[in-house]
């Protein structure tokens, strides 16, 4: 079966993978703001992705924390109000349906010619 050093490198592996979701998100509410000129959706995108990213990331960095430095301090500065798992989850989900809306209205939203495809 797994030995407990099987265990442990999976649990880091998983922390490490959970700071990358967060960064991603992040990395695509850039992309979004970069795109904001070509209409509103890149702005409902952007702040769903900022959403997700953040959210995501406070608890990406308390386990990270935990896991690597065996400290709990942005755990236990965050976790004791007693409804924080709660607005976290109620964060990402707000998060997923706006970015969700921005990629459907981006479909809907008719691109804007800048520049002729003639070159000139």
């Amino acid at each position: 079966m797994y030995s407990s050093t099987d265990f442990e490198f999976e649990f880091k592996l998983q922390t490490v993978l959970f700071v990358v979701e967060a960064l991603t998100y992040l990395g695509l509410a850039l992309w979004f703001l970069n795109r904001n000129r070509d209409g509103r959706w890149a702005l409902i995108g952007a702040l769903g992705a900022v959403l997700l990213g953040g959210f995501l990331g406070i608890t990406a960095a308390a386990a990270f924390e935990a896991t690597f430095f065996e400290s709990s301090h942005i755990a236990q500065a965050l976790y004791p109000h007693e409804h924080f798992g709660t607005v976290i989850t109620i964060g990402r989900v707000i998060g997923v349906l706006l970015l969700a809306a921005g990629i459907v209205d981006s479909r809907r939203t008719p691109p804007t010619p800048d520049r002729s495809i003639y070159g000139s």
